[in-house]
């Protein structure tokens, strides 16, 4: 990565957005000849059915108005700029941007505030994750919409809300499920790869960005455009070309997952024999290659969007034997079962049911030796992943353009902490995600303590790449990659999970009076996707629950229905928790149990308000 010139170069505005100039792009092949960029062609990354698509070419001007608005760490480099920016060949200045997720990974890794599984929390071992920290901005306080792949993942790409979109359980908002009342949403046509490629920028992804592709066990071609029916899984007109990659490890390359699962150290799987990322076929290692090719072939005459998203450390635990190799048990600190355990009394119904999960919870026989090997194997993950994204940013800083890298995960979770292990709970361990954004230009290190939310991704990316924000729900978060210390106005965020939505979908409900008239007043076909324009019969977001996060409290409002949770007559009930993360910075203590006190309720009502006015 580079300067440009020596100084940081502005994102230009856009109206209507250039015309996309057509070029011929060369890549390599199998046998490392050089062809033009045509539908018959294989790059490295790739083995077996063919995967890369034609490239398509825009004849339109964009639509979206924007004139309102092991490896050796990477370094930003501080050499001359390119022949082809100093002769003036650079069509587009605006600054490449690569986009990346690293799915399921809590806030273990060293940059990251919080308690390690380490006796020394200096043995996370992420070199590369932690230089990456140091040139740029660490998000502290950084928060999922929805503590889930496919709801958080869609509200990130997106910028609609869960509670806006329905999206608030499993589903894909590019394949949203379809019940009694219709779609959830129909696709929508903001999504963050779609805005920028018809801006002008190239679009380039692979691995898992939008939740689902890669799990039907073989590598996709891709469609050209449209919604391919069979696996309506990403959004294909917004990509040059998106490599769909099977997320399976192939056969023989790791221990197998047992038939028998007996708790969660079951899914540790190291896989022996030597590791070659060059080589490897093992998911992550796919992705990683794919990548690394985009940036050293692609033009660089025009800026680049480049997504990708790393599998791991998702169950299973799946990482070379090396990795298992750094984390020995003399390492580890395992949680007291018995504090865990104890840690579930205070919490609500709904609360304390979505951290059980019979299928992973060891016996307390088995606690430390289980928990110690569950650890190790998510351990083992993050590092392999973290020598994956190493070598990815070598090969970004060796691209002689401006770069934004993103990195994030789609939510957090549960290693143990009250006894869970998963992530569909609205509790801290969730919700906060690690969030980097680091800026070629200034390569200065920050960490802020300041609200954020991945809702804000989308009009952050926006902004450098000088798009505006059709949606406007998130706030960018430039001003504070800038400069940390900047004035802020975002003061609490908001988490959302229907844990009641399989409940209500299978739930023989009927249309009302009410909710004809609403439709037709609101001139929708279903109480949804804009489900709070219907206040009076919300069927999408009946039983949602969410979760405010402030700069001091976490305030859950659980929805508990009939055929969920105990509600005398079947009327819906809303319990409440809170925490003082000040003081109780792991939620041991739920100041709400029994009942608001009266010392608490002027808090807890300015709170509900907050909380309603985020929701409206």
């Amino acid at each position: 990565m580079v300067l440009r010139n020596g100084a940081a170069t502005e994102g230009i505005t856009l109206c209507g957005g250039p015309k996309r100039k057509e070029r011929a792009r060369v890549r390599s092949s199998p046998g490392n000849a050089k062809t033009l960029g045509d539908a018959t062609e294989q790059p490295s990354w790739f083995s077996g059915e063919l995967v890369t698509t034609r490239r398509r070419f825009l004849k339109y001007l964009a639509t979206i108005p924007a004139c309102d608005a092991a490896t050796p760490p990477l370094r930003f480099s501080d050499a001359s700029p390119h022949d082809a920016e100093r002769d003036g060949v650079l069509s587009d200045s605006r600054p490449d941007i690569v986009f990346i997720s690293v799915d399921d990974l809590n806030d273990w890794p060293t940059p990251f505030e919080g308690s390690k599984p380490t006796y020394d929390p200096r043995d996370v071992i992420t070199p590369n994750l932690d230089q990456l920290a140091q040139q740029g901005t660490v998000f502290q306080r950084a928060y999922c919409a929805a503590p889930m792949c496919g709801p958080s993942r869609s509200a990130t790409l997106t910028g609609l809300p869960p509670y806006v979109s329905g999206v608030t359980q499993a589903e894909n908002i590019m394949a949203p499920k379809t019940d009694k009342f219709g779609p959830l949403l129909e696709a929508p046509t903001t999504t963050l790869p779609r805005l920028l490629h018809e801006s002008g920028y190239q679009t380039f992804g692979a691995g898992k960005i939008f939740h689902g592709g890669g799990y039907g066990g073989r590598d996709r071609k891709f469609p050209e455009c449209g919604v391919d029916p069979e696996d309506p899984t990403y959004d294909s007109c917004a990509w040059d070309e998106y490599a769909v990659l099977s997320k399976l490890v192939p056969k023989g390359a790791c221990e197998p997952f047992p038939k028998d699962q007996t708790d969660i150290s079951d899914a540790a799987l190291p896989c022996p024999g030597p590791f070659d990322a060059e080589t490897s076929m093992l998911p992550d290692a796919r992705v990683a290659r794919y990548a690394i090719d985009r940036l050293e072939q692609e033009s660089t005459s025009e800026p680049m969007f480049l997504a990708l998203g790393f599998f791991k450390p998702h169950k299973q635990w799946e990482a070379p034997q090396e990795f298992y190799d750094l984390y020995p048990d003399s390492a580890l600190r395992p949680l007291d079962a018995a504090v865990e355990r104890a840690d579930q009394d205070d919490l609500t119904f709904t609360g304390c049911v979505t951290l059980r999960d019979a299928r992973n919870s060891p016996s307390d026989a088995d606690w430390d030796t289980a928990t110690r090997e569950a650890i190790r194997g998510y351990l083992a993950c993050v590092s392999y992943v973290d020598h994956l994204l190493g070598t990815v940013l070598e090969a970004v800083a060796q691209r002689p353009r401006r770069t934004i890298v993103v990195l994030w995960s789609d939510h957090g979770y549960f290693m143990g902490e009250k006894r869970g292990w998963k992530k569909p709970s609205l509790y801290e361990r969730a919700t906060r995600v690690p969030l980097i954004i680091a800026d070629s230009a200034d390569p200065t290190p920050q960490s802020t303590h300041k609200l954020a939310s991945l809702m804000d991704l989308l009009p952050t990316v926006l902004d450098y790449a000088g798009v505006a924000d059709p949606l406007q729900y998130g706030l960018s978060l430039k001003p504070l990659v800038e400069d940390a210390g900047a004035a802020w106005s975002q003061n609490s965020v908001v988490s959302t999970f229907n844990f009641q939505s399989d409940h209500q979908r299978n739930a023989a409900q009927e249309l009302n009076a009410d909710v004809e008239r609403c439709m037709e007043d609101q001139g929708v076909e279903a109480c949804g996707p804009f489900v709070l324009a219907c206040p009076t019969y919300p069927p999408r977001l009946e039983g949602a629950s969410f979760a405010l996060r402030t700069d001091r409290y976490r305030f859950i409002r659980y929805h508990e229905a009939s055929g969920f949770g105990p509600s005398p007559g079947g009327a819906p009930l809303l319990r409440s928790e809170l925490y003082d993360l000040d003081v109780d910075p792991d939620e041991r203590v739920n100041l709400l149990e029994g009942g608001v006190p009266k010392a608490l309720e002027a808090l807890v009502k300015q709170l509900s308000v907050d909380l309603a006015n985020k929701l409206s």
